[in-house]
């Protein structure tokens, strides 16, 4: 029972490695969709198949495909999932499409295509070559060799007719808008329908408008193409617009057929000609008179003052400007006066004394501005001498060599009305000396020797 253990094991560790030895599986096939011949004009498909028995862990990379006289529209990244199974394998891939167009008739040869794969369990990319292929372009039967017709399986043309005014007069447009619609055709071959030339009507040719035709999952199945020609009437008539027909070859009944528009017809009415209830010039000859200009007082009133307004401004904007300036600089120079006066400090005193602590530097600033002293006794020779004796009462109580703790603000409080009353009375005025001598003094004038 031991050895049949062992024995499992080992073939469990086994098996990745068999599964490694396995050989990768990496094919590429090509085909050309319908067949190997197609008119010139028609569309030619060449699918490339890509099918691996893993997983692709980044997407091929294929190379443009560029072919002399024939116009080739690449993959571009757009690619159909595929499931097979072969020689007994699942095998996963992506198809890719080329379409190609021949525009001359002859035979073309398509090279191997370098194909770069990342399949799983790979040690990298990989490099694969599809087989070279080849296709005939034959020329189409009963038509011009140097103008080809449409190739696709459908066409379908349609028209509606749009008229700016009914009934249709002079100066009106008539709009003429075309819808073709080709299936199994790329937009870039729809070809744009003849605006006829018709006497008394001017034609403008919009610019066309082109849009793919697909089956709502990405499948291209043919192509849409839209135009606008217009006709301005330029004189009154008849007018008819020719029928527009249209030559294309159908690619699966290998024949040749029509589709057109059918021809519009309309007509024109003269304007009718317009008279006057009485003659105007009739009336100004025999009045004397060409012309006459009125305007009423109020306008030209309103002119002039608008002139007068305007070499205001232009003349006067330097002096008004200049104005400004003056009246800002006098501004500040008053706000900067106020700041310095002694009514502005006054203010700050009461709010200063109600803080905790209380401040008495705008006290001492309102001293110093309105008396020219520097400390509060030196307003006792300014005032009274009741006043002087009550406020050095309160500086030694408070600020003396024994100050009392308890001493309170309020009779400062009491005294600053009779203060400002008294030294307003006497009319004193704070006259500043300068406290440093001038930097550059003048020297004294030379003697002169007589």
């Amino acid at each position: 029972m031991k050895t049949l253990q062992v024995w499992l094991v080992w073939l469990a560790c086994l098996a990745p490695l068999a599964a490694l030895g396995d050989e990768l599986v990496v094919r590429v096939e090509t085909r050309l969709v319908p067949a190997a011949t197609v008119p010139v004009g028609g569309t030619l498909r060449l699918e490339v198949d890509l099918l691996v028995d893993t997983w692709f862990t980044a997407p091929p990379q294929l190379p443009e495909l560029e072919l002399a006289d024939a116009a080739v529209t690449s993959p571009r990244g757009r690619a159909d999932h595929l499931s097979e199974r072969r020689d007994g394998k699942n095998l996963f891939g992506l198809r890719f499409t080329y379409l190609i167009i021949p525009d001359k008739a002859r035979r073309f040869d398509i090279p191997a295509l370098a194909i770069q794969v990342s399949p799983g369990q790979a040690a990298g990319p990989l490099r694969v070559h599809s087989q070279p292929l080849g296709f005939v372009a034959h020329p189409l039967p009963g038509t011009d060799p140097q103008r080809p017709p449409l190739v696709a399986r459908t066409v379908t043309l349609d028209q509606r007719i749009l008229r700016s005014h009914d009934p249709l007069r002079v100066g009106d447009s008539v709009t003429r808008e075309l819808r073709m619609i080709a299936m199994g055709a790329q937009a870039a071959r729809l070809p744009a329908p003849e605006a006829a030339h018709i006497e008394g009507l001017k034609h403008y040719r919009g610019a066309p408008r082109l849009h793919p035709v697909d089956d709502g999952r990405g499948d291209l199945l043919g192509a849409q193409r839209l135009d606008s020609l217009s006709y301005v009437v330029e004189r009154p008539g008849r007018y008819r617009l020719p029928a527009i027909e249209l030559q294309w070859w159908d690619q699966d009944a290998s024949q040749l057929r029509r589709v057109s528009a059918e021809a519009v017809e309309f007509e024109v009415e003269a304007p009718a000609a317009y008279q006057a209830a009485f003659d105007i010039s009739e009336d100004l000859q025999r009045l004397g008179r060409h012309a006459r200009w009125q305007l009423a007082r109020h306008w030209l009133l309103l002119a002039g003052m608008l002139l007068l307004g305007v070499g205001l401004v232009v003349f006067a904007r330097q002096r008004f400007l200049a104005a400004l300036d003056t009246l800002g600089r006098y501004c500040k120079a008053r706000q900067a006066a106020w700041h310095a006066s002694a009514a502005f400090a006054w203010r700050q005193v009461p709010g200063q004394l109600t803080r905790q602590p209380a401040r008495l530097d705008a006290l001492y600033l309102w001293v110093r501005r309105r008396c020219g002293s520097v400390t509060l006794n030196g307003l006792s020779g300014k005032v009274s001498a009741d006043l002087a004796a009550q406020l050095r009462t309160f500086l030694k109580s408070r600020y003396g060599q024994e100050p009392q703790n308890g001493a309170d603000l309020s009779t400062l409080r009491r005294l600053l009305p009779k203060l400002r009353r008294e030294t307003s009375a006497q009319g004193l005025r704070l006259v500043v000396r300068p406290g440093l001598k001038p930097l550059y003094p003048p020297f004294p004038p030379k003697r002169t020797n007589q």
